[in-house]
């Protein structure tokens, strides 16, 4: 029913046989899709394509975890390399956890090692491990994809960053600050 603005709306509930409600699209396993966009879980990471526009975005919600010796607010590599761990070469499942005509969800469950801390300038030997759970859902009508990511950090001295290349061209991104916004060269 249409409700105005700040308004009521009169509503009368009749008797009679529920209509069922059927899936808002295809789902398996490892897909879920909408009107609007259609999302794979491929080799790790996920694969958006939209149907509007017949462009498809790959390699999204790949996490990426490395060494780190800066405090809360700012990143510090220590001054010897270190490998950048990719959660897309650690073990993943993806089951489909919700369909219905409402909302499809898919959950991606992957288990990483990770370093347990730094000692000095070098990771340890000594790993700990890092599961993260990701809830990726499409909703009827929506042309976003809603991604709840939830881990347990039990390593220091680490950042994890969460990559969604999109394929957009600039030379520059603008980011919040503590008084605004700053503008900062790629």
């Amino acid at each position: 029913a249409d409700v105005p603005a700040g308004g009521l709306a009169a509503l009368r509930l009749e008797e009679g046989a529920a209509k069922s409600a059927q899936p808002m699209g295809r789902s398996s396993d490892t897909a879920i899709e909408n009107e609007w966009l259609r999302v794979r879980f491929k080799a790790g990471a996920l694969e958006v394509y939209d149907k509007a526009t017949r462009r498809t975005y790959a390699g999204l919600n790949v996490i990426e975890e490395e060494a780190d010796r800066g405090d809360a607010w700012d990143f510090s590599e220590p001054w010897r390399p270190h490998p950048i761990l990719r959660s897309v070469d650690f073990p993943s499942t993806c089951r489909c956890v919700e369909s219905g005509p409402v909302r499809a969800t898919l959950e991606i469950r992957t288990r990483m090692r990770v370093p347990r801390c730094l000692e000095g300038e070098r990771r340890s030997r000594a790993t700990v491990e890092l599961e993260l759970v990701s809830r990726v859902s499409l909703c009827r009508g929506a042309r976003r994809v809603d991604v709840a990511l939830t881990f347990d950090n039990q390593a220091c001295d680490h950042r994890l960053r969460l990559k969604c290349p999109t394929g957009l061209a600039s030379d520059a991104v603008l980011s919040q600050g503590h008084f605004g916004i700053l503008r900062k060269p790629i």
